[in-house]
């Protein structure tokens, strides 16, 4: 099963679904199994594939930031024409 919390998608565990290029941790990534959903390409230079937390050093890209751009939409109605 995908390690990602939350996620039920069933796996077989192989390499395809590591994170990182060694099982059981390694320098770049955790180790774990991923589906394809929450698997992600590693970052330059640097070889397999990457859960999110690994892929950008922790920062989870799902959750708002403080400095993050919002758009609000009004329904029928267009905003600065």
């Amino acid at each position: 099963m995908c390690e990602e919390p939350g996620c039920e998608k069933q796996i077989d565990r192989g390499l395809a679904y590591l994170c990182g290029e060694t099982p059981g941790d390694d320098e770049y990534g955790c180790g774990g199994y991923f589906c394809g959903e929450h698997l992600y390409m590693a970052p330059e230079g640097q070889h397999g594939e990457r859960c999110i937390r690994c892929r950008d050093n922790g920062a989870d890209p799902l959750e708002n930031s403080p400095d993050a751009m919002v758009a609000t939409f009004e329904s029928g109605t267009a905003v600065g024409a």
